[in-house]
């Protein structure tokens, strides 16, 4: 048997975000049609949204459900189906995924539980999207799923390179990157993506090639982190480029008392040339420099909570001269006079 249903969606009005925001004025055709077979127990499921969506999917019956087999999502784009769950395609100017997650995470609360979609892949073709409260521009993403895992290849002016997902556990993101560039901003919900974030860390083996954070080249990056005894171990944090490298280890202990460690050394042969990298030019002149620490604080990794910052800094300074001092530079080195040294 098949049935079709028909609509304008004349005075109904989405607050979804884009691309599904509509008001009451707008009319979007609607097409949906289930044609049943087997006696019932398969189902032909396809929608068209104008030429903003079309899906078709099989489902089949189960003591739990319906339960999606197979089948295809295009958005803005053409229909591509998989045999074994489904595939999203999808081109769009603007995805925020942060406002999605928020949209998503509203609607969780006192109906059923909706059966989980498996997915297949995903496809998508975005000029700007959001994401934790990072703006990526320009972005290609594809990637295909394994069961609960996913591997794919991401494309962007922001990040680019291949990564892996196992969802086992507490996941692990094994990466490696030919550029990623961090802290550009897009106006997002950055604290509320970092609180989701940090109620768990996944596993991290990380490489990026070209680290780029607020604009600061700070040249290879690499990441090594595990789940281990109910703690977030970072066993590797290095970072390295011609004018200096930083070496550091830490632990993150989750729970109601969250507390951050790090031990960390600072490296350089030439201090002047390190410090116009950060920012900071025409401070200092040449100069070998090392700065060692061990420091906590309360809360996550992500973010240091300075009312709860203690520990101790070593640092080593010498065959340089200091030509003037910004106050960034001055806070950073603290009480010291610089310029009195020899």
């Amino acid at each position: 048997s098949t049935v079709s249903i028909r609509s304008a969606l004349d005075g109904i009005a989405a607050s979804l975000p884009e691309p599904f925001n509509k008001s009451a004025r707008q009319s979007w055709p609607l097409l949906i049609g289930f044609d049943s077979r087997e006696r019932g127990e398969r189902q032909l499921v396809r929608a068209e949204l104008g030429d903003r969506l079309t899906l078709s999917v099989e489902r089949r019956a189960t003591p739990l459900g319906w339960a999606v087999a197979r089948g295809g999502l295009g958005i803005n784009s053409a229909l591509r189906s998989a045999a074994d769950g489904v595939m999203i395609s999808a081109r769009v100017d603007e995805l925020d995924l942060d406002a999605w997650r928020r949209a998503l995470r509203g609607n969780g609360g006192g109906g059923q539980e909706m059966p989980a979609l498996a997915l297949a892949g995903i496809e998508l073709k975005a000029a700007r999207l959001q994401v934790y409260g990072q703006r990526l521009n320009m972005v290609d993403l594809s990637a295909a799923a394994v069961g609960g895992d996913w591997r794919g290849q991401l494309d962007s002016r922001e990040a680019s390179g291949r990564f892996d997902w196992r969802g086992a556990g507490d996941g692990a993101l094994h990466a490696r990157l030919r550029h990623l560039r961090l802290g550009l901003g897009g106006g997002g919900d950055a604290e509320g993506a970092e609180d989701d974030a940090l109620r768990r860390l996944p596993a991290v083996d990380l490489v990026v090639d070209e680290f780029v954070l607020r604009d600061k080249e700070l040249g290879r990056l690499q990441v090594l982190a595990r789940n281990r005894n109910r703690q977030w171990e970072l066993e590797t944090l290095a970072l390295a480029n011609a004018d200096g490298e930083l070496q550091g280890s830490g632990v993150w202990r989750g729970g109601a008392r969250p507390l951050t460690r790090l031990d960390f050394s600072i490296r350089s042969d030439n201090v002047g040339a390190l410090l116009g990298r950060l920012g900071y030019a025409d401070a200092l002149r040449d100069g070998k420099a090392e700065l060692s620490g061990e420091v906590d604080w309360q809360g996550s990794p992500l973010k240091v909570d300075y009312h709860s910052l203690d520990g101790k800094l070593v640092l080593s300074v010498e065959d340089g001269q200091f030509k003037r001092l910004e106050p960034g530079v001055g806070r950073l080195l603290g009480v010291l006079s610089l310029q009195a040294l020899p």
